[in-house]
């Protein structure tokens, strides 16, 4: 009669994807959760799950999993497609708050907005007061622009921080989440702000080149969350 070895204890160990992470064993099978890898290097007494008694080679039991990255926390990660459809009912959002900012104060704005709604009207004037006129409409532009960003930025990392979601992703059912997570639970405030306010500096500065890295990134991932250590999951896709 042959006994079959003893599986290790469930817990985190090198991915054997080959991968500078870890992935969780559930003492049976791989999970698809993952984290970033330790800096101090796993002790000898910790063997890959399925690896042979008595072997430095792991072994690792290929078929009780797939080795691409799907997602993690139970979730797919978020398609490109959901992910510019909930930016999309964002950006409306946003936008409107501007308009509706910039109408209440049109006191201040209109006037200065002049080349805007009357390119001709600077005709008749002489070189110094075109200058102003024209100092004043970059300037409102300025102070809008800034109006905008400070909004953007807001909106996203009070909401993130709340439901790890803008309204815009829970439309969608996406949920962002910490890099490795192993359930989804509520970001802390330095990954909201990195995800929610540094992202609204990226889109400002290089716009839609922020979100490339998604298409071909492992983890579906933008530069900002990157930055952060999050991912975006789909809520509606589980594993």
């Amino acid at each position: 009669m042959t006994n079959s070895p003893q599986q290790p204890a469930p817990g985190w160990y090198p991915d054997p994807a080959g991968q500078a992470y870890e992935r969780f064993w559930d003492g049976v099978a791989w999970s698809q959760a993952t984290r970033d890898a330790p800096v101090t290097p796993v002790g000898p007494g910790n063997r890959y799950p399925g690896e042979p008694m008595g072997t430095s080679v792991p072994q690792p039991p290929y078929g009780s999993m797939q080795l691409t990255r799907l997602g993690q926390s139970g979730y797919h990660f978020a398609s490109f497609g959901r992910r510019v459809l909930g930016s999309i009912v964002d950006s409306l959002i946003l936008e409107s708050a501007v308009v509706a900012i910039v109408a209440g104060f049109w006191g201040y704005f209109g006037p200065k907005l002049v080349l805007l709604t009357d390119p001709d009207s600077l005709s008749g004037l002489g070189a110094e007061p075109a200058l102003a006129a024209a100092g004043d409409y970059f300037t409102a532009l300025m102070v809008i622009s800034l109006i905008s960003l400070a909004l953007s930025s807001a909106y996203r990392v009070i909401l993130l921080k709340t439901w790890s979601a803008t309204l815009g992703q829970r439309v969608f059912g996406l949920k962002v989440v910490r890099l490795g997570a192993e359930q989804v639970e509520p970001l802390d405030w330095k990954t909201a702000v990195l995800r929610g306010a540094v992202g609204s500096v990226l889109y400002g500065l290089i716009g839609f080149f922020a979100a490339l890295p998604v298409l071909f990134s492992e983890n579906k991932q933008t530069l900002h969350e990157m930055l952060a250590k999050a991912v975006t999951l789909d809520t509606r896709r589980t594993l």
